[in-house]
């Protein structure tokens, strides 16, 4: 609930683009396939350009995923609110700020419970201070599947990671991690900043020093995700540990328990956990069964025991652990560069885009979207 994207309403809509003309343009590569990676790739596609997208997993959707198998009801492992209106669906596929026929629901908790020193206290006046959009019946995985991943399947290469990107007048060349070499006019890195951070990809020239060491000081959180299915509902909408007060500092980490079945058409009770910190985060190391233990022992302090009687099973997703994102996403820079100017594009060849340029949008999906088409229409003026 601290996240600040959950109070966070973007405000910024890009206008539907008139049609691109590719111009010079013939052939770009992109490194990543989330929501940025994926944006790009279709907005370059409806230009006419040639496009290959690299993506280092077995799977498209960077910090989107899905599971299918806990409940009757699909469920958001990664990405989950939209954070805004939902005609920034209509937005992220170039239609303008306008809806589709994606039905999402109004999500206003109306129950909150607040564990403190060992008390269990109701709050739940707080219903009439935060409200949200999530999808009714499907996820951000769906969402992209049903309107982008067709569009650009003939184009993507998965578990095709890039270990090196260099450039010339003539062009830029990529390396992949199996030793091959791609050439094209343009190439647009639309990793997690990690990525960069860690050194998995290195850029040949023109990503000086200071952008390296800038870009170091700009979080990368960790974080996970839970569901657990119950027999019984026995916890409220929202669940959070500490006081009321402690929930509004201005600070990226959030651990927040979650009625995950809230507003959907099902009978499945399913609790949510969402936990993410931009220092340590220890149980974003553990096993997944491990994990499971670690909640279910706290969730058993908290309601007596109930918890684990009334269990039937879950599901994790520890994104600090996925080998090509090693976390959440981007939270502050303490650098002293804006991250525009640290990722900024290197002799029109190299462009960067993800979450972490998503200006106001910063950490959302739509952030993330809105950032490909910036990529996009740098490149084709």
């Amino acid at each position: 609930m601290k996240r600040r994207g959950f109070l966070l309403a973007t405000g910024a809509a890009l206008a539907a683009p008139a049609i691109l003309t590719a111009q010079t343009v013939q052939r770009v590569i992109v490194i990543g396939g989330g929501s940025a990676g994926m944006t790009a790739a279709a907005r370059l596609i409806d230009a006419g350009v040639d496009v290959v997208l690299l993506e280092a997993s077995d799977v498209l959707g960077g910090r989107m995923a899905r599971d299918t198998t806990l409940a009757d009801f699909p469920i958001d492992l990664g990405a989950e609110w939209i954070h805004n209106d939902p005609e920034v669906l209509g937005d992220i596929l170039g239609l303008g700020w306008t809806l589709t026929d994606v039905e999402t629901i109004v999500y206003r908790p109306q129950t909150y419970q607040f564990y403190d020193g060992g008390r269990l206290r109701n709050r739940n006046l707080l219903r009439f201070t935060y409200a949200e959009t999530k999808f009714l019946d499907t996820t951000w995985y769906g969402f992209f599947e049903r309107f982008v991943m067709e569009k650009i399947a003939p184009s993507v290469r998965l578990n095709t990671g890039v270990d090196w990107i260099e450039h010339s007048a003539d062009g830029v060349r990529v390396r992949t991690t199996t030793g091959d070499v791609l050439e094209a006019d343009r190439v647009i890195v639309a990793t997690p900043i990690s990525a960069l951070q860690s050194g998995r990809i290195k850029i040949a020239s023109g990503f000086e020093d200071w952008k390296s060491e800038a870009l170091s000081e700009v979080g990368f959180g960790q974080g996970l995700k839970v569901f657990l299915k119950f027999r019984e509902q026995f916890y409220p909408d929202i669940l959070v540990e500490g006081s009321v007060w402690e929930q509004t500092d201005d600070s990226w980490d959030s651990k927040l328990y979650y009625n995950a079945a809230f507003g959907k058409d099902t009978s499945d009770n399913v609790l949510g956990l969402f936990n993410v910190a931009q220092g340590a985060l220890p149980w974003s190391q553990l096993s997944a069964d491990h994990l499971v233990q670690s909640v279910l022992e706290e969730l058993d302090a908290i309601y007596d025991g109930a918890p684990r009687a009334l269990f039937e099973s879950a599901v994790t997703k520890l994104w600090s652990q996925e080998p090509n994102i090693g976390g959440s996403y981007s939270m502050d820079n303490n650098s002293d560069y804006d991250i525009e100017e640290i990722l900024a594009p290197i002799n029109g060849r190299i462009f960067f885009a993800g979450e972490a340029l998503g200006g106001d949008a910063q950490s959302t999906v739509q952030g993330a979207a809105y950032s490909g088409v910036d990529a996009v229409e740098r490149i084709l003026g």
